[in-house]
């Protein structure tokens, strides 16, 4: 079993934002992690917590549909989420909580909560930085199509 930490380009996916092909691999992936052992942790109150909730109420259908689909199988379902409020997390602190840009701080707080945990972004110069402080981390473009084999 893996854990997972996703940010906000799930649901710039999941609006179309990055086109009809993302939305649709963003939701197959989505699928898969659910009929996996996976897990996916959330930090409770964070800008992917609140973008979540946030989809739910989208104009277009599609993104709706995909918000409700991951409220009710996520947020609703301790077996697939681990939900970690703010207080729970492991500070961060020198030269990584200032390599690291302070709107990503609970993807880094959250991995350090939970060992052997994977942050998946889009954000190359995060990443980098995470990988030089031995937090794992992988690219969105690389590890789904992986994921989804």
């Amino acid at each position: 079993m893996a854990y997972l930490i996703l940010n906000e380009w799930v649901w710039a996916d999941c609006k179309g934002t990055n086109g009809n092909e993302r939305r649709s691999q963003t939701n197959r992936f989505l699928q898969a992690i659910f009929e996996s052992a996976d897990k996916v942790i959330i930090v409770k109150g964070s800008p992917f917590y609140k973008k979540a909730w946030n989809l739910c109420t989208a104009v277009d259908r599609p993104s709706r549909d995909i918000a409700k689909y991951f409220t009710r199988n996520y947020l609703y379902n301790s077996n697939k989420c681990l939900i970690l409020a703010e207080q729970e997390l492991t500070d961060i602190t020198g030269t990584l909580s200032q390599s690291v840009k302070n709107d990503d701080h609970y993807l880094v707080k959250a991995a350090q909560t939970v060992p052997d945990s994977l942050i998946i972004t889009t954000d190359n110069p995060l990443c980098k930085a995470l990988n030089k402080f031995n937090i794992d981390c992988v690219m969105r473009d690389a590890y789904i199509p992986m994921y989804l084999l």
